[in-house]
């Protein structure tokens, strides 16, 4: 698969299985503690939800008195969003591209199980992407899903007979990518997966500081 069928795979199953999937798991607070220390670490309000889907995450955000907005490329989980968070900000967007955003717009970003759906080839140019778009010393947090390592086509739970897209990498290859983009690991976390209905069969979390230069007199710069 080249990169626009990986993409259009993905997008084209999420639209189908949006409700389904939000009904499963609009509700699922399993990982609100690793958000809640997240948050704890933060300068700022300012928080984008990359790859926001049905909008829970927004919700949880609006809830905690943090002010987000939430981008996604499926309309279906947008409307949903829409609907289920009516006071929510949501964008329709690709986080492989983020030029609409201005330079050190965010406090944090959160991408909850969603770098795992983009093509591999665009990991770099979407870190790359948030650390610029990230103050300086502003917070990553990636959730991942955990299977067998590599690019492959995963039966979908909530579509019988479909494969969607997915990328699987190790706690090293995502620390290398993080290290390369110009930031630092902070947090690593490995935990179960307690849904049946999940692609994967556990889940990985980063947190990771931006170490973008900002300071009066001194030149930033961008690896």
């Amino acid at each position: 698969m080249n990169t626009d069928e990986k993409k259009n795979n993905v997008r084209n199953l999420h639209n189908a299985m949006a409700v389904q999937y939000s009904t499963e798991f609009f509700n699922d607070d399993s990982d609100h503690d690793i958000f809640i220390n997240f948050l704890n670490n933060l300068n700022g309000k300012k928080v984008l939800d990359a790859g926001c889907g049905d909008g829970k995450d927004v919700k949880f955000l609006l809830e905690q008195g943090f002010d987000p907005i939430g981008v996604d490329f499926t309309e279906e989980f947008l409307k949903i969003a829409g609907e289920k968070v009516p006071n929510g900000k949501f964008k329709l967007g690709d986080i492989t591209d983020l030029s609409s955003f201005d330079d050190d717009s965010f406090d944090g970003i959160m991408a909850i199980y969603s770098l795992q759906h983009l093509p591999a080839e665009q990991l770099d140019q979407t870190l790359s992407g948030f650390r610029r778009i990230l103050k300086p010393d502003g917070q990553l947090l990636i959730a991942l899903q955990t299977g067998t390592l590599g690019e492959q086509l995963k039966d979908e739970p909530f579509l019988p007979g479909q494969k969607l897209y997915i990328n699987f990498v190790s706690r090293e290859q995502m620390e290398d990518l993080l290290t390369s983009n110009g930031f630092e690991t902070t947090m690593f976390l490995q935990a179960e997966e307690p849904s049946k209905d999940a692609i994967g069969d556990g889940k990985l979390f980063f947190q990771a500081s931006n170490k973008k230069l900002d300071l009066a007199g001194v030149t930033r710069f961008h690896r």
